[in-house]
């Protein structure tokens, strides 16, 4: 599938797994919420030593403030995510449970102070997902752009709901799959970072190298097509033609033979510029 097609599929499929989880009741959040904490607790026990980042919750998303405030008593550090500048990578504040909140962008609540951290581990909220643990998040690119550009890889670690589970996403370039994706089914790894798992790599270690935003397409780096850019154009191109034709029409009428003489000039310069 081409980007475009790829683009208009992400965007259904995401309005659609939103209406739905939108209308979970929250007793089933809730249901779900706890089950998913149990798994982080049981199986990665090293969350609250090392410390990690997560995410506050929005528009349905699995609520894991309780597990990050208990969390704290482990030494590490938690982290949330701030965007700082559009379309970059976030950066991580330190976060506490008696941490003063601001509201940021899209009204999400952030540090007031900034501290930064460079958590070992993420929790990443999930849409969908899929079985080669590629993420379909709100379109933003801000975790994969965050992910790219870490020298440090973090371990990435998807949380969601299984039935939002998808046979594809349709990966492209620029994205990047999670290490692990855990719903309330259980933990399911993707990636060997496992450190617990005999053998694995230490969450500090890198794994394979990520893909670079060069290798994005044009579109989803925010740039116009070449359709959009004509459209666009075009537009700008009526709106010269009619300038001219406003300014032409105040020379006729007005009775002041120098302004008549100084429009005209205007005018002329208006129709030499649409016709370039």
């Amino acid at each position: 599938m081409e980007w475009r097609e790829v683009n208009k599929w992400r965007r259904e499929t995401r309005n659609e797994i939103l209406v739905a989880r939108l209308a979970r009741p929250l007793a089933v959040r809730k249901a779900t919420r706890d089950k998913i904490v149990a798994h982080l607790s049981r199986e990665m026990p090293w969350l609250g030593r090392d410390g990690f980042g997560f995410y506050w919750p929005f528009r349905g998303e699995l609520d894991l403030r309780d597990f990050a405030a208990a969390a704290t008593s482990g030494g590490g550090a938690m982290a949330l995510p701030v965007v700082v500048k559009e379309k970059q990578p976030v950066e991580f504040w330190e976060w506490q449970p008696e941490t003063k909140m601001v509201p940021g962008v899209w009204s999400i609540p952030v540090p007031a102070s900034r501290k930064r951290v460079q958590p070992p581990a993420l929790l990443i909220p999930l849409l969908g997902f899929d079985d080669a643990g590629y993420r379909l998040g709100y379109g933003g690119g801000y975790y994969d752009r965050t992910l790219a550009a870490s020298t440090e890889k973090p371990l990435a670690i998807g949380i969601g709901y299984a039935v939002d589970h998808l046979p594809t996403i349709h990966p492209q370039p620029h994205d990047i799959p999670m290490d692990a994706i855990v719903t309330e089914e259980g933990v399911r790894w993707i990636s060997a970072r496992n450190p617990l798992a005999a053998g694995g790599l230490s969450a500090g270690d890198a794994g394979e190298p990520p893909c670079m935003m060069s290798d994005a397409d044009p579109a989803y780096m925010g740039y116009l097509t070449d359709e959009e850019t004509a459209a666009f154009l075009n537009e700008l191109l009526e709106g010269e033609r009619a300038g001219a034709r406003g300014v032409i029409e105040m020379a006729r009428a007005t009775p002041d033979l120098e302004l008549r003489v100084a429009l005209s000039a205007v005018a002329q310069d208006e129709a030499r510029y649409c016709a370039m």
